[in-house]
């Protein structure tokens, strides 16, 4: 491999961790149990999910923005 095409890749690389840590990052705490979010999680849970099919108005604008 030619030291620019591993510049390359290196690059490549590096922009798509910018991209999909943080979505990552929102994923693995959302199943967090805390109300604030601490590394490293103590206790998993589905609550926020509960939380989330339970709010009416939550669900009516995701059927309006699907």
């Amino acid at each position: 491999m030619r030291r620019s095409d591993a510049g390359s890749v290196t690059m490549v690389a590096f922009v798509y961790a910018l991209v999909y840590l943080p979505i990552a990052l929102v994923v693995l705490t959302s199943f967090n149990e805390a109300t604030i979010t601490t590394l490293p999680i103590r206790a998993y849970s589905l609550k926020w999910y509960e939380a989330l099919f339970l709010n009416d108005r939550t669900l009516s604008s995701l059927r309006v923005s699907i």
